[in-house]
C-alpha cells in the first residue's frame, strides 16, 4: 500500500514536470505577506521617528497622580488613622474624590510633599526655588476637617 503511494506521487510529479509545470519559486523576503525581515533579531519592528519619540517625552512628564494636577488649597483633610509609626491620612479634592496620603506622598502643583501626619493635622513641605536660583522651603499645614469647620490652610 505505502509502495503505491509512492509510486503514484513520483508519477504524478514527472507528468507534472512533462506538462510544463514548474516548481513555484519563494517569494522575496520584502513580498512576504507585507512585511520586512530583518537580519537582525534584537532590531527593534517599528523604528519611531524622533518627532514621535519627543511628543512621548512630553507625555511622561505630565503628571501621574490625580494628587499633582491641583494646587494644595483645593485639598481638604477629612481622616487620619493608624498608630504613631505608621499613619495614614484621607484628603478630598475640589471634586469630591478621596485620596490617601502616607509620608513622603507627593502633592500639589508646586512639588509639594508629606513631611508629617500628626493626629490632629498633616505638615506638608514645598520646595522652590525664587528668582535667584536659591531653594526656598515652605510648610503648610493642613487642618483636619472637623463637623463645619474648613480644614485649608
Amino acid at each position: 500500500m505505502i509502495c503505491s503511494l509512492i509510486s503514484l506521487v513520483f508519477l504524478l510529479g514527472s507528468a507534472l514536470a512533462s506538462a510544463g509545470v514548474t516548481k513555484r519559486e519563494r517569494p522575496a523576503a520584502s513580498e512576504r505577506s507585507g512585511v520586512l525581515w530583518k537580519s537582525d533579531p534584537f532590531k527593534p519592528f517599528l523604528e519611531i521617528d524622533a518627532q514621535v519619540a519627543r511628543a512621548g517625552e512630553k507625555l511622561r512628564a505630565m503628571p501621574l497622580s490625580p494628587l499633582l494636577n491641583s494646587p494644595i488649597e483645593r485639598f481638604r483633610l477629612t481622616g487620619i488613622g493608624g498608630v504613631h509609626s505608621s499613619r495614614m491620612a484621607v484628603v478630598e479634592d475640589g471634586k469630591g474624590r478621596f485620596y490617601i496620603l502616607l509620608p513622603g506622598s507627593h502633592i500639589g502643583t508646586r512639588n509639594g510633599r508629606v513631611v508629617q501626619i500628626h493626629p490632629d493635622h498633616v505638615i506638608i513641605e514645598e520646595r522652590m526655588k525664587t528668582s535667584s536660583g536659591e531653594e526656598k522651603r515652605e510648610e503648610i499645614k493642613l487642618n483636619l476637617h472637623i463637623g463645619g469647620q474648613e480644614g485649608r490652610p
